[in-house]
C-alpha cells in the first residue's frame, strides 16, 4: 500500500492582486512561501500535514478530476486574474498542468470571464485544507 507522501508535489498560484504562493515537497516536509505584489517574501513554513490531511487532500484531488487535466489551460482576453501551476505524481498518477486565467472544466466560452471552475475550486479548496489556514489565495 502506497503511503499518502507524494513522489513530486509543486503548486503554485498568482492571486489578482499579485500576491503570489508556492509549495512544494522538499526532504520530506511540505514547504509553504507567500511573496508580495512585488515578489519579496513574506512567510516560509515548513509544514508536516498529518495522513488523514494528505487523504482528505488526495481526496479533493480525484474530486477535481486533477488526474485528467491538460497541460495548459490560457485566456488571452483576460490581462489580470489568477495564474496557477501545479506538478503532483503519486504512485501511478501524475499530473503537470498550468492555466493563466483559464481554468480546467470551463467551456470555451466562459473562458473570457476568468472565473475558476467548480473543478479548479475543488483542487483549491484541497490546498487551503492541507496548509492548515495559511493564506493561499
Amino acid at each position: 500500500m502506497r503511503g499518502p507522501n507524494p513522489e513530486e508535489f509543486r503548486l503554485s498560484l498568482t492571486s489578482p492582486s499579485g500576491a503570489s504562493f508556492r509549495l512544494e515537497w522538499k526532504e520530506g516536509a511540505l514547504e509553504y512561501r507567500a511573496y508580495n505584489e512585488h515578489f519579496d517574501p513574506t512567510r516560509m513554513e515548513r509544514l508536516q500535514p498529518t495522513s488523514e490531511a494528505w487523504a482528505k487532500f488526495w481526496q479533493a484531488m480525484e474530486v477535481a478530476g486533477v488526474w485528467e487535466w491538460q497541460a495548459r489551460y490560457l485566456n488571452p482576453a483576460e490581462a489580470e486574474g489568477i495564474q496557477w501551476q501545479v506538478a503532483l505524481r503519486l504512485g501511478d498518477k501524475a499530473v503537470g498542468a498550468y492555466g493563466d486565467n483559464a481554468f480546467p472544466g470551463e467551456s470555451p466560452a466562459a473562458r473570457g470571464t476568468a472565473t475558476p471552475s467548480p473543478q479548479f475550486k475543488a483542487f483549491h479548496q484541497g490546498i487551503r485544507e492541507l496548509v492548515a489556514g495559511l493564506p493561499f489565495d
